[in-house]
């Protein structure tokens, strides 16, 4: 995703230099040690003497990482969703809307159209680009129903992630009662697995984003300068990790 060459940069810009590297720091300081700890804690309770004993803390253990998860993941998504208000915020414009700028911002929903303008359709309005032509929006749209699952449990967005995101539960088939009656497969919210690798591709998605809008805000201030092409194929080479 890049920008045309008239798209204008604002301190907004300077001020996100830094998102990505914040949210990598989220995922290296927070959440791959608190699972890393959660592990090798299962791996201590498995060697306990008592095997029945270890049985019953592992069954609890198990639940507990998958609830660690799942708040990491809505740490996540929380952390990457005031990012993007805090920079719309900061660019400073006024869009043509009834109300504050700022309260519409911090009000409006990720994805939704309805009576009030969506999250997705400020960013259009305040910075010209759609986000949904981001390579990394379809990884961050799966972020945010994910994340609202994570904090409301069943509901609308749970629907909506089974019809969308099956493979959360990788553990659950079609079984078959006798006769061949087929039993449609049960995906609660407590079953989800929620991974490591996949907390790690969410944060990957927002450091894309922003590099993205790294190298909009270069090609923007002096597109065609010797230099600013240097920058950003510099910047475009860090892409590649983050796909």
């Amino acid at each position: 995703m890049t920008a045309h060459p008239s798209w204008a940069p604002c301190i907004a810009d300077a001020y996100a230099n830094k998102y990505g590297e914040v949210a990598e720091d989220f995922l290296s300081l927070v959440v791959i040690p608190s699972l890393a700890a959660l592990e090798q804690k299962g791996v201590e309770i498995a060697k306990q003497e008592d095997q029945a004993l270890a049985a019953f803390h592992l069954h609890d253990h198990r639940h507990l990482i998958t609830k660690t998860s799942m708040a990491l993941c809505l740490g996540i998504q929380s952390l990457w969703e005031q990012q993007l208000r805090d920079y719309l915020c900061y660019c400073g414009v006024k869009v043509k809307h009834k109300g504050s700028t700022v309260d519409l911002i911090q009000s409006a929903k990720w994805g939704v159209t309805g009576k009030m303008p969506s999250l997705n359709q400020l960013f259009h309005e305040i910075r010209g680009l759609p986000i949904e032509e981001f390579e990394s929006y379809s990884r961050l749209d799966k972020l945010h129903v994910l994340g609202n699952v994570c904090r409301h449990g069943e509901g609308d967005s749970a629907a909506k992630l089974r019809a969308m995101y099956p493979e959360l539960w990788p553990m659950v088939g079609t079984d078959s009662e006798p006769f061949g009656m087929a039993v449609a497969p049960q995906r609660p919210v407590k079953g989800m697995l929620v991974s490591a690798e996949l907390l790690r591709d969410f944060v990957n998605s927002v450091v894309l984003f922003w590099l993205d809008m790294r190298i909009a805000c270069t090609e923007g201030l002096m597109w065609d300068a010797p230099a600013m092409s240097k920058e950003v194929a510099k910047l475009q080479a860090q892409r590649g990790a983050l796909l």
